[in-house]
């Protein structure tokens, strides 16, 4: 936690709200109640007084991106969702299971099935053909691409399962 920010130790009501709403409005209805309990606690910019990370027990579950307004999602975060996610999701070929868990990128080939909502930007959970969760990223194509195209990068992973964080040159 750095020295911009405070750490909120529980939610208010209103701000529980808030993000389980916008939770609601980016993934899918009751996504917001999936992701954060009543128990939520995590940091607030200091200068701007938004909300930044959000956690439960200590444990990552988003970041709150102040630049968009939507979430990122942890591996943890992901989990929450994954059995119940019918929003943004990509299938991927089981033949490529490690790269992917380690932070390697999605390619079109690698997709075996894809939401057809996903939409280019959009958080993205990719699971394995067996429903292992893999990693969490960001959509560069749209759901029907990801099916059709046959190369090209189609989810930019920021985090696979196996623990690596993929930084990127623009801060996403």
């Amino acid at each position: 936690m750095g020295e911009n920010n405070h750490l909120f130790k529980r939610a208010s009501y209103w701000v529980l709200r808030k993000i389980r709403m916008i939770a609601d409005y980016q993934f899918f209805a009751g996504a917001g109640s999936s992701l954060f309990s009543d128990e939520i606690n995590g940091t607030v910019s200091l200068k701007t007084g938004k909300i930044k990370e959000i956690r439960e027990n200590n444990v990552h579950i988003a970041t709150l991106n102040p630049r968009n307004g939507i979430f990122s999602l942890s591996i943890e975060g992901a989990r929450k969702l994954a059995g119940k996610y019918n929003g943004p999701l990509i299938i991927a070929n089981n033949e490529f299971i490690l790269p992917i868990s380690r932070g390697g990128n999605v390619f079109a080939k690698h997709i075996v099935n894809a939401a057809d909502g996903i939409r280019a930007g959009n958080e993205t959970i990719v699971m394995s053909e067996d429903s292992s969760l893999l990693a969490v990223g960001r959509s560069l194509l749209s759901g029907e691409e990801a099916k059709r195209f046959k190369c090209g990068v189609a989810i930019k992973v920021r985090r696979g399962v196996e623990g690596k964080h993929v930084s990127s040159k623009n801060g996403s």
